[in-house]
């Protein structure tokens, strides 16, 4: 079984012998380590795609660690990860009985700090993550970490030590920082609490206002709530140093070399676009013909004549279209995906999954009308087209029309 001994690197396995005439050979020192290379450039980016799926174990259930937004990741808040670590040891704890409860009690009792160890393990693994991060800056030629990973205001915070009140981030960039948390803060954060209370329950509570707002507020809201995990990818963004909560705003280890450097120019070092090939996106496409609201009033035949009419659009300028834009354009296969699903890169597929990750091309009968622009669902990841008199047969007008629709939706602000 020689030709089957391999290593494990990320997802990859890598042969250490080869077939050879007569018997089984071990592979070249220079093989092996531009297959290691490559693998761990994949495992590299593939870390990334995977943020949403990392969860801690607690019991036999699984805590997430990162929720989506706009634009990327966000770690969940402290409040939200301890009461669901309560939460899951209370139902663990209730349904027991018997002997094996009062065995149970006994261990719980000597083991106190149980919640304490389920937090303890959500900052290891975003230590974890911080580690993988920092072993990736290093290849700064290859920009294997997108810049969705981390949102520019833990950008500024994680790698400049910059956190909103500080003088030199401007309140401008604060309110596009936060937009993924809350779409519109002008209003959601901004207006909605200028000369309100800030304590509800005190008569004598001072009020909101812009200072207390951008110094108070939106730190503590979108930052300081998020300490327990923040913290851990500090620490591992920090070589030979241990990140306490009450330096949180210091940022990580690199934030004292990193602060002078503007962000926008830091984004462009460390950072990269989110990793995707047009083959990759093609992948993840998935028609789905003839939808019709109400029912279709037409013949079968004249069905099945419209389905080989989307079929061979989707077959053809379809994917046509995709190919031409992305060979243009280095961003177009990102704001392509973030119109169809809200975010602007695929997620990991794990090999094996029931429910790989799809997009769903929809061609409908109903919306949008003949020759209208594209209509995106982010909610269940389609892109609805017409299903009718699909462009009219012109490659331009569905470019043009594609255009427009994706400029249209550059942002997803919701009301």
């Amino acid at each position: 079984q020689l030709n089957n001994l391999s290593i494990p690197v990320g997802e990859t396995m890598i042969r250490l012998f080869e077939d050879a005439e007569g018997g089984v050979k071990p592979v070249t020192n220079e093989l092996l380590e531009y297959q290691i290379t490559r693998a761990l450039k994949q495992f590299k980016s593939d870390c990334w795609k995977q943020l949403k799926n990392l969860f801690i174990p607690v019991g036999e259930t699984m805590i997430q660690l990162f929720k989506d937004a706009e634009g990327g990741a966000i770690p969940v808040t402290a409040k939200l990860l301890e009461k669901q670590i309560t939460r899951v040891l209370k139902s663990n704890k209730a349904q027991l009985d018997g002997a094996l409860k009062r065995a149970i009690a006994r261990v719980v009792k000597s083991n106190k700090d149980q919640p304490d160890g389920a937090i303890k393990r959500a900052k290891a693994y975003m230590r974890a993550v911080g580690r993988i991060m920092f072993n990736t800056f290093q290849a700064f030629n290859q920009h294997s970490v997108p810049r969705s990973t981390m949102l520019p205001i833990f950008q500024n915070l994680i790698l400049r030590g910059c956190i909103p009140g500080d003088d030199n981030y401007e309140r401008d960039d604060i309110l596009k920082h936060i937009v993924p948390f809350t779409p519109n803060p002008e209003k959601n954060v901004i207006k909605d609490r200028i000369g309100m209370k800030i304590d509800e329950e005190d008569d004598s509570s001072q009020l909101w206002t812009p200072d207390s707002i951008f110094n108070k507020l939106i730190p503590d809201t979108f930052i300081h709530s998020r300490s327990l995990l923040l913290s851990g990818l500090e620490d591992g963004l920090s070589l030979g140093g241990k990140h306490t909560l009450s330096k949180l705003e210091e940022g990580s280890g690199l934030a004292s070399a990193l602060r002078a450097i503007p962000l926008e120019a830091l984004q462009k070092i460390v950072f990269g676009k989110s990793t995707m090939t047009v083959e990759e996106v093609l992948a993840v496409l998935e028609p789905n013909y003839c939808r019709c609201e109400g029912g279709w009033e037409g013949t079968d035949k004249q069905l099945a004549d419209e389905q080989r009419k989307q079929e061979k659009f989707f077959e053809g300028d379809f994917k046509k279209y995709l190919r031409e834009e992305a060979s243009k354009n280095s961003d177009f296969l990102e704001e392509f995906v973030q119109f169809c699903t809200g975010s602007n890169y695929l997620p990991f597929a794990s090999p094996g999954v029931d429910k790989p990750f799809k997009i769903t091309v929809e061609f409908n009968f109903t919306q949008p009308e003949p020759g209208c622009h594209p209509m995106a669902h982010t909610c269940v990841d389609t892109i609805r087209l017409p299903g009718t008199g699909i462009y009219f047969g012109s490659f331009d007008k569905l470019c043009k029309k594609m255009k427009e629709a994706l400029a249209q939706c550059s942002r997803f602000d919701m009301e």
